[in-house]
């Protein structure tokens, strides 16, 4: 039997209260973490043209944001940008932003240029204008994304300093 003040029960209360805070702890992460959590979504030309009725039912279930492909990997505009980042806002997502999957065939001040260009020409508000940069694979026999491109990119955003919230 254990007896108050003995070595078990101090051993056992000891482990016990290890326990409860070991439990609040995981209980205390798990929902501080659900909390932070948002849910988006990529859309890129390949998901077509998606109806208001969809972009609904992805606010209603829960999405946040969105991040819309405006520039395709070769180079030109996909038709459905303007009218995903108008059907994404009218939906009540709040948080859009849209990118471009970048063309070696292009120049980084044409691409920037047709996707803002674009954009506000069709009164489609976005956040941020990204670039997907992706593995040397996705790009033809070049193989490799060279520097000085990539510092032609950065320059002409930092060239581009107009606000994309419209």
């Amino acid at each position: 039997p254990l007896r108050p003040g003995s070595p078990s029960l101090n051993k056992n209360k000891k482990m016990l209260r290890i326990c409860i805070i070991s439990l609040l702890v995981v209980v205390l992460a798990c929902l501080f973490s659900s909390s932070q959590a948002s849910l988006g979504l990529d859309l890129s030309v390949w998901q077509g043209d998606v109806s208001q009725d969809s972009w609904n039912c992805l606010k209603s279930s829960g999405y946040d944001f969105a991040i819309v492909q405006v520039i395709c990997s070769d180079g030109t505009i996909n038709p459905h940008a303007a009218t995903d980042v108008i059907r994404a806002r009218a939906a009540g997502i709040s948080d859009v932003d849209a990118y471009i999957f970048p063309s070696l065939d292009r120049s980084a001040q044409a691409q920037v240029d047709d996707a803002v260009n674009h954009l506000r020409g069709n009164n489609a508000a976005v956040g941020k204008l990204w670039v997907d940069i992706e593995s040397p694979g996705h790009w033809s026999s070049c193989g490799t994304f060279p520097v000085l491109r990539e510092k032609r990119w950065i320059s002409r955003f930092e060239r581009n300093t107009m606000d994309f919230t419209f």
